[in-house]
């Protein structure tokens, strides 16, 4: 707003300074006689002043509606994902896009984070390069930090090198990982387990109907829950397939992976449309950084934004 006082020798100069100053519309607000002529207040259009309140105001629900599919279209989350997403009903947030994506990822996706709750035997699974073992180790720092007991187990004993790798992580801990082959050694030794025991198995092809088999008998020798590992990069219609195939063999969690180095989420959200509670994100490989509950808070701020979380 543009306020101005004019003083002048008579009205008609005042005026003709004000328009010449503040423009044709200038509204004239005051005007008082003084000694040696007139004094004229007056203000800049009003219709010219900006309107902050509609600036700051956060947006309609359309404009809303509209910011939070874009994004889910730029993660590549599956239309028929992002459509039930849109579309849940009871969501609740605060205004604004992220509130009310956060109420909307609430209301329509489960979030289970993992905690020293858990059953007392948890086994990672999902596709090779994941991060299974990197993942096992991390809980492992986890329980020595909180002070639990808590054992691995390798049930890749097939490959010395899985074996390696893991011996390699948890060496530091003085940790020695109890290595398995089959479904009956695993039995075997779990039998002999009183403490709280993560498995760490072999990398698998979730497409492949033998491999599952046999990732089968292993959940059920071990009586432990599945939870599935996942890189965030996964091609979104992929992780869907795969979260579907390990959630029929009892899989309920998902653990997102390598999620500095994604640029596309669409996977997580594909994945927890297959029936997959999401549990924790890990962002870097270095296992002294824990696994990160994933929460409708965070998720939503990682959606909004166009690329993934910094390391």
């Amino acid at each position: 707003m543009r306020l101005r006082v004019v003083h002048a020798p008579d009205t008609r100069e005042a005026i003709t300074r004000i328009r010449a100053d503040l423009g044709a519309d200038a509204l004239v607000l005051a005007t008082r006689e003084v000694e040696g002529g007139v004094s004229v207040t007056a203000v800049g259009a009003l219709a010219q002043e900006e309107d902050l309140s509609a600036l700051l105001a956060p947006g309609d629900g359309p404009e809303v509606q509209r910011t939070i599919a874009e994004a889910l279209a730029r993660h590549q989350v599956p239309e028929a994902v992002r459509k039930a997403l849109l579309e849940a009903r009871g969501a609740s947030g605060g205004e604004g896009a992220l509130g009310t994506l956060v109420g909307l990822l609430g209301r329509w996706a489960r979030f289970t984070p993992l905690s020293a709750r858990d059953p007392l035997r948890l086994m990672l699974v999902g596709p090779h390069g994941a991060g299974k073992t990197a993942a096992a180790a991390r809980l492992l720092v986890e329980a020595a930090l909180r002070g639990r007991e808590l054992r691995v187990i390798c049930a890749d004993g097939a490959r010395a090198a899985a074996a390696a790798q893991l011996r390699a992580l948890v060496a530091p801990l003085g940790q020695e990982p109890v290595v398995v082959t089959t479904p009956a050694e695993l039995g075997a030794r779990l039998h002999r387990e009183s403490c709280a025991v993560v498995i760490d198995t072999s990398g698998l092809n979730p497409f492949r109907g033998d491999e599952l088999a046999r990732l089968a008998d292993m959940v059920h020798a071990a009586q432990a829950e599945p939870v599935v590992v996942l890189p965030a990069g996964t091609v979104p219609d992929d992780a869907a397939e795969m979260a579907a195939n390990l959630a029929a063999l009892g899989a309920r969690r998902l653990i997102v992976t390598k999620l500095d180095s994604a640029r596309r989420l669409g996977s997580i959200l594909a994945a927890a449309a297959a029936g997959l509670a999401l549990a924790g994100a890990t962002i870097a490989p270095e296992i002294g950084r824990p696994i990160l509950p994933l929460t409708p808070t965070g998720l939503a701020r990682l959606l909004l934004q166009r690329s993934p979380v910094d390391a």
